[in-house]
């Protein structure tokens, strides 16, 4: 098949849509190509041609004008079915099933859940945005060709809009590990990590505080993108400043090297309910270097992580708990080797892409006959 993936708001190396589902069907023969809004030019990477709009400035005129640009680039693909990335593109999705062309979309969150934490609404009208949110989900959903959740609480939600839904989780890529996977090192190191989207509700101002504590040596790396300008002058502004280290956004050699200069990977994420609830990606991606991780103590994360086998729980809320546990980890160097390890070992039986790929790969070309 020719299947055209489509998002307005995510990178075009996005790690999902790009190298995790466009490169696997792309591995099984599919023509791929995918539609980002960067407005950089047409490149083709790993049998996947990527092209783009140009993008807007601005929340609003992305959903009207970009949505727009997206819409009209993916009538010109003329492809046999369409994957839809982003809530502001069901609106084309309706308009290419109206033409007769298959559509798929792909919740890779909870979206009205999502609404609940978006600081640019006013807290008062979040619920109000959410119950709105999911009556018009309700009326557009089932009419798409199939649904895609990207953990097993999204599918179920799905499948009360359209019976053709399927879980596709985030899991990673087995074949790209750091150096450390394939050869454990044993140290020393100078750093943890946090890897992803930078903001307060993932813990960053408490992992910051926390630093001050940790032991003498042992600094904090940080890689992803500020939610706001505000969040990371006050980072810069803590006593800890000067043992914080922000990368900016990484390419995925970038991750991989910092993985492996880490002794652990952080996941100190808020007590909230997209997150309490939520398969934590970069969990999974710790594990899959040979991390030992120390992460939010919520029970569906617990039970992932084998009640610690798997990683050091902390009350995301205490810096001093969490620092305890960075400095538990310099003290037991054997251990915490041994846990990365089991770590690594589980992902490789339980939470890898590959088996996530050829769900995608079977229910892609079902959808097809």
């Amino acid at each position: 098949m020719h299947i055209c993936h489509l998002s307005s708001v995510h990178a075009r190396h996005d790690t999902r849509i790009f190298h995790k589902e466009c490169v696997s069907l792309a591995q099984v023969g599919h023509q791929i190509t995918l539609i980002v809004a960067d407005g950089l030019p047409i490149e083709r990477i790993k049998e996947v041609e990527i092209r783009s709009v140009p993008r807007c400035r601005g929340r609003i005129s992305r959903m009207f004008f970009t949505t727009w640009r997206v819409y009209r680039e993916a009538r010109r693909v003329h492809a046999d079915l369409y994957h839809l990335h982003d809530p502001e593109l069901i609106g084309v999705g309706l308009v290419l099933r109206a033409w007769g062309s298959r559509v798929v979309f792909d919740a890779h969150e909870d979206l009205p859940k999502q609404v609940l934490h978006k600081p640019y609404l006013p807290t008062w009208t979040r619920p109000i945005v959410g119950i709105m949110v999911q009556k018009f989900l309700k009326l557009c959903l089932p009419c798409f060709s199939g649904l895609i959740g990207a953990e097993p609480l999204i599918a179920d939600w799905l499948r009360s809009f359209h019976p053709r839904t399927v879980e596709v989780k985030n899991f990673p890529i087995i074949n790209e590990i750091s150096m450390r996977a394939v050869n454990p090192r044993r140290g020393p190191f100078h750093s943890v990590c946090y890897i992803g989207a930078l903001s307060r509700a993932r813990g960053i101002v408490e992992l910051a505080k926390a630093v001050v504590d940790f032991p003498e040596g042992i600094d904090l790396v940080l890689a992803g993108e500020f939610e706001d300008e505000l969040l990371w002058k006050e980072i810069q502004g803590m006593p800890s400043s000067a043992r914080i280290h922000y990368l900016g956004v990484l390419d995925r050699d970038g991750v991989q090297r910092v993985l492996a200069e880490s002794l652990a990977g952080m996941a100190v994420l808020h007590p909230t309910p997209k997150y309490t609830e939520a398969y934590p990606t970069k969990l999974f991606e710790y594990w899959s270097a040979g991390l030992p991780v120390i992460i939010s103590d919520f029970p569906l994360w617990r039970q992932l992580a084998g009640n610690g086998k798997y990683g050091i729980f902390v009350d995301p809320m205490d810096p001093l708990a969490i620092a305890g546990a960075v400095r538990w980890l310099c003290d037991n160097p054997e251990l915490a080797q041994e846990m990365g390890q089991r770590c690594r070992e589980v992902v490789l039986a339980k939470y890898s892409w590959e088996d996530e790929a050829r769900r995608l790969v079977s229910f892609v070309e079902e959808l097809n006959k």
